[in-house]
């Protein structure tokens, strides 16, 4: 992967790009869309793209051509997405530097993802419904105090074990101290 700044000094190196993509999921900051038939046999053609901008400067724009969030893009509507900039390379792929993102056609009640996006769908959606946040362990100052008698430089840190999912605090005693530990 390669930092865009050594790219930003120099205008030549940047290519205006743009394609037209079905809108899968938008996020407050980031799009989830679907490269269209219409972009051709190339590149964008059928490619899935987390669309974002750096610095949250693009113009998000509705069908009459009003600013709106990237959460405002409704699932399903046809974008066109203008940027400079690097496509990284990961599945899907990430485009970054995004300067203009523009409904160009409401979302078409006919469409229907391919499978394999609504697996992924699928997918995503049972993992936020099983998602359970971890409850946060809270370490008593009594513990604190203890260690910090029995030895200034031990540390305690909380571990997860992600097989299980259980929860345990760990305390770390440099390898010199083992033996000064008392009580």
């Amino acid at each position: 992967m390669m930092d865009n700044d050594f790219y930003d000094d120099d205008p030549d190196l940047l290519h205006e790009c743009i394609f037209d993509a079905i809108v899968i999921e938008s996020r407050s900051k980031v799009i989830w869309v679907l490269g269209t038939e219409k972009n051709g046999d190339n590149y964008y053609h059928g490619g899935q793209f987390w669309v974002s901008s750096r610095n949250d400067t693009a113009n998000v724009l509705d069908i009459r051509g009003n600013s709106i969030s990237f959460q405002e893009i409704p699932t399903g509507a046809t974008v066109r997405i203008s940027f400079r900039g690097l496509v990284l390379e990961s599945s899907p792929a990430q485009i970054h530097d995004a300067f203009l993102i523009q409904i160009v056609a409401p979302p078409d009640p006919n469409y229907k993802f391919p499978t394999y996006i609504l697996e992924e769908l699928q997918r995503i959606e049972q993992h936020r419904l099983n998602y359970k946040p971890k409850p946060e362990i809270v370490i008593p100052s009594e513990v604190y105090d203890l260690l910090e008698k029995a030895n200034p430089k031990a540390q305690i840190a909380v571990g997860y074990n992600l097989e299980t999912g259980s929860q345990a605090i760990h305390i770390y005693v440099p390898a010199e101290d083992e033996a000064n530990i008392s009580g």
